[in-house]
């Protein structure tokens, strides 16, 4: 097993002035299960909050101009990855996601409806094959092919503004190709 951890914290607060809060934590991991696999393993997680504007001791409409932003990011993935004896054939296989939620006030004149919300999620799986021929036609190449599937649902909210958005997206996409190499030129 090989293990690291990343936590990370900032805060900026000056009384009267614009006020930004971070907090982060990341893993990754991975671990060999032969001398020719390895499973990664990855988590971050974000939490952001900014307040733009005046009047930082009150709620944000009660402001005459105010933004504030407070996002939740969570993301994570796992990979597996196949290599071979000769190290001729590899193959990858992954699955990541990742959640984003943020609450958002972006008003003037102490607007009690220039509140809005965002919830994202987004998941990406896939597959990656490579063969490394020693020559194919005049040179030696790697030869690739693989297949990813995206997903991706949205929902926009802002209450004053009268906007609903939902969106939902399915994407699955193909990909060849080749590659020449040599000590002078690749192609």
């Amino acid at each position: 097993w090989c293990a690291r951890a990343t936590p990370t914290t900032a805060t900026t607060t000056v009384l009267g002035h614009p006020e930004t809060q971070l907090r982060d934590r990341r893993f990754r991991a991975y671990y060999k299960t032969s001398a020719y696999t390895r499973l990664t393993a990855e988590y971050h997680h974000i939490h952001e909050f900014r307040r733009g504007g005046n009047a930082f001791n009150q709620p944000p409409h009660m402001a005459d101009i105010a933004e504030q932003l407070d996002h939740k990011i969570d993301g994570g993935g796992l990979k597996f990855d196949w290599f071979a004896p000769d190290d001729r054939h590899r193959l990858g296989i992954y699955l990541s996601a990742q959640h984003i939620d943020r609450d958002s006030y972006f008003g003037t004149e102490q607007n009690p409806t220039a509140y809005g919300g965002t919830n994202d999620m987004t998941v990406v799986a896939g597959a990656q094959y490579t063969y490394a021929f020693e020559r194919l036609l005049f040179l030696p190449s790697d030869l690739t092919a693989g297949i990813e599937y995206n997903y991706n649902t949205l929902h926009d909210e802002y209450l004053g503004f009268g906007r609903d958005l939902r969106q939902t997206t399915h994407t699955t996409g193909f990909f060849f190709q080749n590659e020449w190499k040599s000590e002078k030129v690749n192609f």
